[in-house]
């Protein structure tokens, strides 16, 4: 458990953020505006938070290499001013605001790929007000270029990405290497999903996927075939409004574990798997 966190943790990110190959936090706070990056030791434990200025309630973060330069960097969504903040890294977990774009309304989350095939990072933001997703296509140089919206039900607030119909495309509304997408594939789920992640769960070769519940403090996880279709969901009792989650190897036991924000206790659960 890590408890040395701001308060009103709210999202959860774990990516190699400094290039040491360890597996670190980036969580967002959203009445503080603020990022903080929390960098992997390497024996279990994390250091505290370096923080990143935000623009106003910072709902989603991505770590990627948006400017080809070898380096992570950061993108943050800012629900509040609908704009996203591109922040390029040093490659020393310092990040410098570069650029802003604007969104359509209520922002919520962003997530990375390249969707075109051109070997650039590309982003997908999800719109709750505006009941969309839209993708935005990189210029290799930390622009980005608005490229496709695409609708969805009502109130969209999180997104993976992940090869769900093993055709080696993005499958997120089941992808083209065009850059254009098929209509979206719904499943039934708990009240107050606010949050969802991709991952082999089993190790069958085919991705899973896991929702966070917050009204009902469940985790379901839907397991994959590897043709479009699931599983019926597998439910799991988690503590207090769990809000976010996240993958990663945090013990390099080659399986997938989990990191959750719990909003109620201002920390986060790491949940080792025992697959």
């Amino acid at each position: 458990m890590i408890n040395s966190l701001g308060t009103q943790p709210y999202v959860i990110l774990i990516d190699d953020s400094n290039d040491d190959g360890r597996l670190d936090l980036a969580v967002t706070f959203v009445n503080q505006s603020s990022v903080g990056m929390i960098i992997d030791y390497g024996n279990g434990s994390f250091a505290t938070p370096i923080v990143v200025h935000t623009g106003l309630n910072p709902s989603s973060i991505v770590i990627a290499d948006l400017n080809n330069d070898k380096r992570r960097d950061l993108a943050v969504v800012n629900a509040n001013n609908n704009i996203v903040s591109i922040y390029f890294g040093d490659g020393n977990n310092s990040f410098i605001e570069q650029t802003t774009f604007s969104t359509e309304l209520n922002p919520r989350w962003i997530a990375t790929a390249d969707f075109n095939n051109d070997q650039h990072s590309d982003l997908t933001i999800t719109n709750y007000n505006s009941n969309s997703m839209r993708v935005f296509i990189a210029a290799g140089s930390g622009s980005f270029e608005a490229y496709e919206t695409l609708n969805t039900s009502s109130g969209p607030n999180s997104i993976a990405i992940g090869d769900f119909n093993s055709d080696n495309n993005v499958g997120l509304f089941f992808g083209n290497l065009s850059g254009t997408f098929d209509p979206q594939v719904t499943f039934t789920i708990g009240s107050s999903s606010d949050s969802v992640a991709i991952t082999d769960t089993n190790r069958d070769g085919h991705l899973d996927f896991a929702v966070i519940n917050r009204g009902n403090n469940l985790l379901q996880v839907f397991l994959g075939y590897g043709n479009k279709s699931f599983s019926s969901p597998s439910s799991f009792e988690m503590g207090l409004n769990p809000f976010s989650i996240a993958v990663g190897d945090f013990n390099r036991d080659g399986q997938s574990d989990l990191a959750i924000i719990n909003t109620g206790s201002s920390n986060v659960g790491i949940v080792l798997s025992k697959c």
